[in-house]
């Protein structure tokens, strides 16, 4: 064995501890004196200080770096395979029989394939290709010396969507042989050509595939516009309509499909959703064709197989593009821009101890986060904006997710867990944050840290929380956190009251309205709302509803906390039809359910990602909630909220509890059901519920008139912002 550094084994190992760079090695075995009898596996021995470990080597993954050949050149003693066993991964090769025909090259036309012979068959042979119960006879002709077979594998229109493998198989004096290729994997079918499919199976064997439409995905690029992929399709002449798509389990998108004469296309695909947010990181897209309809995945072809895994960046993301194990198909994952030496958990795990043990270097400069970085909102960019207004000479900026995040104009972005991240993170002398930072934070001497939080609590939160809705880690956690506020807002003192002791925090709370809320004031919101609507199609005459339920305790998988929809969306669809009522939904999901692999109908905007809630309130007539904080908010724009609470009984006893009976307190219907949400909605909700909805706010939003961020800034010290003049309050668009 030869021994080699290896930067990507140190991403592979997920290690945080120990150091993989050299684990790299390569080996040269001497297959062909094995006995071709057996099937060999490989065995590869560590030596440590005298300690001998041993352990059988993995097959790779296929999809990945470090794919190996299938098979090797097809002799006269047989051909070597990497053998793939049901029952194991482990690596194992063995010898296959000489029993084959031997074909060196193809050729494709349309439907019809043409197979190179190594030799001229013997008279009296026919050849055979099977699909299924579809069969299609070779025709043998001999050019310039060169044995060809041709087969023409048309598939009719009654034929399913999807590629049709046809087995190859040539017969003489009642014996059969499979056809295969006479060269290694490696060198067979690389070339991208338009109609048929070529492949091969794991032993080699001759693969061709057809369809009522086949093509493959030859190029795959990440550019500054999007995700560029090329490749070649053939569709069926009465074709109508066709759309490239970037689907998965958090979403899709799409752009359309246009094929040139020669069958050939380059589709730029958006890698941000409608509400201009980038896609997820947490889940991976595959690339499929629509064709009127009916989808289509597409292949990778051999020669960007070949190539696999890509690594791509743009200046915002970066992305992995493999194939799925199945279909072949091109897969892509989209990932935090690191650089190469912040990548693997190792680098984290370093980054992490130098940023507790090392000194920091102040800097005059504001830090802000809301949700872990997933976006830029909530009150942390309502004191942006206002301290950008107040003091412009003050450097700001964003801890994000990923740098596709949009984040305000006058702020720098700074990828969450990145070198230069640790380093602000550490420096900046203001910390603002609406939840809370990883667990490794340790708030430095020089530091003050404004918590905001995110909202006014209905439900109990922190450690009024029932012990089985919360994990011992997060509320370990919210220990340390808390341990290091120097303040925090309420909303109201309803909230003051609360707080201390659900987070158990024992320094000032300052309350003065939301910051968050100020921009539901003023000329502005106005326009955000025509802005905003515009944006998403949608006409001055269409009834919008904002549906934004909180995330449930008890609705948790390995993929994490579950979308809530209780709210039937069909049902609303078919009410608009009858009615004529035009409506559109803005799905808000909680934060906590934004990763959910849950899909949505496409007459619902999925709006969870958008940065600034406000600018959905705006924007929508109506809000359909349940025992979310948004209603405290909402109800500063005195538009009608409805309350789709069917486990109302379940959730007030055992899954989370309330502080206040919401039935006593609520400014509008409690319904159980669709079918009651829909009949409130025509009903005269101010007349109803106008004098509670006075109290709700009178009690929940008192201080929420437009200038709370600036009170909230004149307070801290050291900042220099002057508080609003006394009884300045702004009008609620």
């Amino acid at each position: 064995m030869e021994r080699h550094d290896d930067p990507a084994t140190e991403r592979r190992a997920g290690d945080p501890w120990n150091e993989h760079l050299a684990s790299g090695f390569s080996a040269a075995v001497p297959i062909g004196e094995l006995d071709a009898a057996d099937t060999y596996r490989f065995i590869v021995s560590v030596e440590v200080d005298g300690l001998v470990r041993s352990a059988p080597l993995e097959i790779p993954d296929p999809r990945g770096e470090g794919r190996l050949p299938s098979f090797g050149p097809l002799t006269v003693d047989g051909r070597w395979c990497v053998e793939r066993q049901e029952a194991s991964q482990d690596l194992a090769v063995r010898r296959i029989s000489p029993a084959r025909v031997p074909v060196l090259g193809a050729r494709v036309s349309g439907s019809e394939v043409e197979l190179e012979l190594a030799s001229v068959p013997a008279t009296g042979t026919s050849f055979r290709a099977t699909s299924g119960v579809l069969a299609s006879t070779g025709k043998v002709e001999t050019r310039d010396g060169r044995a060809i077979v041709r087969f023409d594998l048309q598939v009719g229109s009654r034929v399913s969507w999807g590629l049709r493998p046809w087995k190859i198989a040539a017969t003489c004096g009642g014996v059969s042989r499979r056809l295969a290729w006479a060269q290694a994997s490696t060198a067979v079918a690389r070339e991208d050509v338009v109609g048929l499919v070529l492949g091969a199976t794991q032993y080699g064997n001759v693969l061709v595939s057809s369809g009522r439409a086949t093509g493959q995905i030859t190029a795959v690029d990440l550019t500054d516009d999007g995700l560029s992929v090329g490749g070649w399709l053939r569709a069926p002449r009465d074709t109508s309509h066709m759309t490239l798509r970037l689907s998965g389990k958090a979403g899709e998108v799409s752009a359309p499909l246009v094929v040139a004469p020669d069958g050939r296309f380059t589709v730029l695909l958006p890698v941000d959703d409608r509400g201009g947010n980038p896609l997820s990181t947490t889940f991976g897209f595959v690339i499929k064709a629509d064709i009127d309809g009916q989808e289509l995945w597409l292949p990778a072809s051999r020669t960007l197989l070949d190539g696999f895994p890509l690594d791509l960046e743009n200046g915002r993301i970066a992305a992995t593009v493999t194939s799925t194990p199945g279909a072949g198909a091109a897969w892509v994952r989209f990932r935090s821009r690191f650089a190469e030496d912040e990548r693997s958990r190792r680098d984290q795990a370093r980054m992490i101890e130098e940023y507790r043990a090392l000194p920091p270097e102040p800097l005059d400069a504001v830090l802000f986060e809301t949700f872990s970085g997933r976006t830029a909102g909530d009150s942390p960019l309502a004191l942006s904006a206002e301290l950008h207004r107040s003091r412009p000479d003050i450097a700001q900026y964003w801890s994000v997710a990923t740098l596709a995040t949009p984040v305000p104009e006058w702020s720098t972005p700074v990828l969450r867990h990145s070198r230069e991240w640790f380093r602000i993170l550490a420096g900046a002398r203001y910390l603002v944050n609406n939840a809370n930072w990883p667990w490794f934070f340790v708030k430095k001497e020089h530091q003050l840290y404004l918590q905001t939080w995110h909202g006014t609590p209905l439900k109990r939160i922190g450690n009024d929380v029932p012990g089985a809705s919360l994990s011992l880690s997060y509320r370990e956690l919210m220990v340390r956190e808390a341990a290091a506020w120097d303040v925090l807002l309420a909303q109201n003192e309803y909230s003051a009251e609360i707080f201390p002791e659900a987070f158990d925090y024992r320094g000032p709370v300052l309350v003065e309205g939301y910051p968050r809320n100020d921009s539901l004031f003023g000329a502005g919101a106005a326009d955000v709302r025509r802005r905003l609507r515009a944006g998403f199609d949608i006409d001055d005459d269409v009834q919008v509803l904002l549906y934004a339920p909180t995330w449930r305790d008890n609705l948790k998988g390995a993929g994490g906390y579950g979308r809530v929809t209780y709210l039937d969306f069909d049902a609303v669809v078919a009410d608009a039809a009858v009615t004529g009522r035009r409506t559109v939904i803005l799905y808000r999901g909680h934060s906590n359910t934004a990763g959910s692999a849950a899909a949505l109908p496409p007459e619902v905007i999925d709006v969870t990602s958008y940065p600034d809630v406000n600018d959905l309130m705006l924007a929508s007539d109506a809000l359909v909630t349940d025992y979310s904080s948004i209603m405290f908010d909402y109800a500063v724009t005195r538009k009608p909220i409805y309350f789709l609470v069917p486990d109302l009984a379940l959730y007030s006893s055992t899954t989370r509890g309330f502080y206040r009976d919401l039935a006593e307190i609520a400014p509008g219907p409690l319904c159980a059901t669709t079918g009651e949400v829909l009949a409130a909605l025509v009903e005269d909700n101010r007349t109803q519920f106008g004098e509670r909805y006075d109290l709700f706010v009178a009690e929940f939003a008192p201080l929420d008139d437009g200038n709370a961020s600036q009170r909230v800034l004149a307070k801290l010290p050291g900042l220099g912002v002057a508080a609003p003049v006394a009884g300045d309050r702004a009008a609620t668009a």
